[in-house]
């Protein structure tokens, strides 16, 4: 007979007590009918593992219980105890002090050794439940992570002990007192003239700082051992800096830096041809330029300088000469001028060319002189400026006459350093002179239609005069050599032309006003007068906002700038009474200007301390030292 086969049931089956229908694990309500599931029969698994763990007082035990713990094979017991591990790694900082610790990340780690436990267990019994994946998911982010960070905090530990055995080591003081002397060696070697030791101490200096990146580790990509080979390679250069130094011929260079470089008589510039060679050991150069030569050399009597004397000669320096004992000047025929000076030590040559007069578009407007070493300030073809050496004295006053017998014999005006002339066609030549300097000012006779307020600007009929400034809202004109009666006939013109009078008006002074324009005109042995459009505008940059404004001062105020930059503005008003002046510094004391404090009858000025708007002091100077306008100056 067979025996039977014996049916065995593993396992509860889960029934809702309202219905009787099957539950699902983890059911809250029943499928079938809703009912509310309470008091569910879940497994008792995960306070039983709470009561043990809660007996371990050791880490290690811990860690050990909860990486050997037995799990029951069934879903409720696989999800609660993923669910229990996810929440003890996540809260891995269970101190709150922001910093791994090293328990902490033991128990997270058995932690993941439990929930690896699960997961693989799941697996194995063909559990598949979305739940569980993503539980598991969240613990092996999170577990990756703390991998992270232990592995980085082990290395900025690492760094910090390596760093801390650098700054003891004798690699970190050789670099530092390396670093100091190859700075030494570039300063001397700047001085002394070796490019080879500059190149060479500054790739030295780079390789030092590499040594000492590299030993701090400040940059990763070198490692500590690349301090050591930085430190060679920076004494192989230093070596290389200290060769190239020892080949300097350092009396020479002193000498050169003392007196100028030792002559190379062969490459000087296009001025040695004029001056007789000489032995170049003992002679030093000061400067070689196409517009300067200048060397000197040592001499043992006063036979020396003689000789030197004949052989500058020889070169053709004899016209307009000057000797005076222990110097010597004078021209050649292509104006090039010479000066020789016995000094204690050296006899000192000074070569200069002649200035270049066809250089000015208007040179054949006046005569040509023995000048030399000029400076051309304005050149355009309606008049030029320059500032010329001259060699004597006497020399300026044959230049004069030369410019009287060229044609400039018309109002002329002479005194001991000055000449004013006109010639025939109202051409205007001037020559000032000061020390050996003489400046030559040339200027064509203008047409009183190209000013730009000549509508508004009465026409003196005089010859020649001076454009002095020409812009849209201001003209200047100046004429030498105005009597007083003339003036005054302007002065009646100007006020037949719509100008009134306003203010005290004399022999020497005039000041009116039309509609829109200003007009001033003064007279000392030239009669200037200037004509100002429109009402002065008190703008508004960054420094005039610090001023009180002019608006409410009674008149009409009229007034230009000459200077709006952003530490300094300047301007000239005029219009103003004594008594508004007054008053506008009154306001500039109110606005902060009261530190220290200067004020008489020509000028005031005045601090405004810390102004936090224009980020330190602020100066005020008022000059009113005219009568008929102030000029106001602003800086910081």
């Amino acid at each position: 007979m067979a025996e039977e086969r014996e049916i065995q049931f593993l396992g509860k089956i889960y029934k809702c007590p309202n219905c009787g229908a099957h539950l699902e694990s983890f059911c809250a309500f029943c499928p079938a009918c809703g009912f509310e599931i309470r008091e569910n029969n879940t497994t008792n698994s995960i306070n039983d593992f709470i009561k043990e763990l809660n007996k371990k007082s050791e880490i290690d035990e811990k860690t050990s219980f909860i990486e050997n713990y037995h799990i029951q094979n069934t879903k409720e017991d696989i999800l609660e105890f993923l669910i229990l591990a996810n929440k003890q790694i996540v809260n891995y900082d269970k101190n709150g002090d922001g910093e791994l610790q090293e328990d902490e990340l033991k128990l997270a780690k058995a932690y993941k050794v439990l929930a690896d436990d699960c997961y693989e267990r799941a697996k194995a019994l063909g559990i598949s439940d979305q739940r569980i994946e993503e539980v598991y998911g969240r613990i092996t982010a999170v577990d990756n992570f703390l991998t992270k960070t232990v592995a980085a905090e082990k290395m900025n530990t690492s760094i910090k002990e390596i760093r801390k055995s650098f700054q003891k080591s004798q690699v970190l003081e050789i670099d530092i007192a390396l670093i100091v002397i190859l700075i030494i060696i570039f300063a001397l070697a700047k001085i002394f003239g070796s490019p080879i030791a500059m190149v060479l101490s500054i790739l030295a200096i780079l390789l030092c700082l590499s040594s000492v990146l590299a030993g701090f580790r400040i940059v990763r990509f070198f490692r500590s051992s690349g301090s050591i080979l930085f430190l060679i390679l920076s004494l192989f250069m230093t070596a290389g800096s200290v060769y190239f130094m020892c080949r300097i011929n350092y009396k020479e260079k002193i000498t050169e830096l003392k007196y100028g470089k030792y002559i190379e008589w062969d490459n000087l510039g296009v001025l040695s041809k004029y001056v007789p060679k000489f032995d170049p050991i003992n002679g030093v150069l000061y400067s070689d330029t196409s517009d300067l030569l200048q060397f000197g050399f040592e001499y043992e009597s006063d036979k020396d300088y003689g000789s030197w004397i004949d052989k500058i000669k020889k070169k053709g320096f004899t016209i307009e000469s000057e000797d005076h004992g222990r110097s010597y000047k004078a021209f050649n025929q292509g104006g090039y001028f010479a000066k020789i000076v016995q000094g204690d030590k050296y006899i000192e040559t000074t070569i200069v060319p002649p200035f270049a007069w066809n250089s000015l578009f208007l040179s054949n407007c006046i005569p040509t002189g023995y000048f030399y070493s000029g400076i051309t300030h304005i050149n355009t073809d309606e008049a030029f400026n320059v500032t010329l050496k001259y060699s004597e004295d006497s020399y300026i006053n044959e230049y004069i006459d030369s410019c009287v017998e060229f044609g400039y014999n018309k109002n002329v005006i002479q005194s001991k350093n000055s000449f004013i002339g006109y010639n025939k066609d109202g051409m205007r030549l001037s020559v000032f002179c000061d020390a050996d300097e003489v400046t030559i000012d040339f200027q064509k006779s203008f047409d009183w239609s190209e000013l730009l307020l000549s509508e508004v600007f009465p026409q003196i009929y005089e010859s020649g005069g001076k454009v002095l400034i020409n812009e849209e809202n201001r003209n200047t004109v100046s004429f030498d050599k105005v009597s007083s009666t003339r003036f005054e006939a302007y002065t009646k013109q100007c006020q037949e032309s719509g100008y009134r009078c306003n203010i005290f008006s004399n022999t020497a002074f005039f000041r009116a006003t039309n509609e829109s324009n200003l007009i001033v005109a003064r007279n000392s042995n030239c009669l200037e007068a200037s004509v100002i459009c429109s009402t002065f505008e008190w703008t508004t940059p960054s420094m005039t906002s610090v001023l009180p404004e002019m608006d409410g001062i009674g008149g009409t105020v009229y007034g230009f700038l000459t200077k709006d930059e952003n530490k300094s503005f300047e301007a000239t008003v005029y219009g103003l009474t004594k008594s508004e002046i007054e008053d506008y510094i009154m306001k500039c004391k109110e606005k902060g200007f009261t530190t220290d404090v200067v004020s008489n009858d020509k000028q005031f000025k005045a601090t405004w301390e810390r102004n936090f708007f224009h980020g330190g002091d602020v100066f005020l100077t008022i000059n009113y030292d005219s009568f008929d306008h102030i000029i106001i100056k602003v800086e910081k």
